[in-house]
């Protein structure tokens, strides 16, 4: 007869730390060998900025020579919800 392992035997001969030991172990019990694939950390949920304002900081920055902070100050005076860093990374977005 085998005799059975300790959790701290199996980390040491896998060299893995407990913590990831029992990451697995209690993705193993509830998925089974499914549970041990890869996973994806791509964020599932992207933030994406609505066209409409992209089309508006675009239209201010061809008329005006403004930055991103007085560009969202003048969309909030507008009723347009923005922040400056949406503002400035509007810019990168090719109109």
């Amino acid at each position: 007869m085998g005799r059975a392992c300790r959790q701290g035997e199996i980390c040491t001969a896998a060299q893995i730390s407990r913590r990831t030991f029992y990451n697995w172990w209690n993705r193993y019990q509830q998925c089974g060998l499914e549970g041990l694939e890869p996973r994806s950390r791509a964020p599932h949920n992207v933030h994406r900025t609505d066209p409409n304002i992209i089309g508006k900081v675009t239209q201010l920055r061809r008329t005006k020579s403004w930055g991103p902070q007085l560009i969202a100050g003048y969309l909030r005076s507008q009723g347009t919800e923005v922040g400056s860093m949406t503002v400035h990374v509007s810019y990168a977005v090719k109109a």
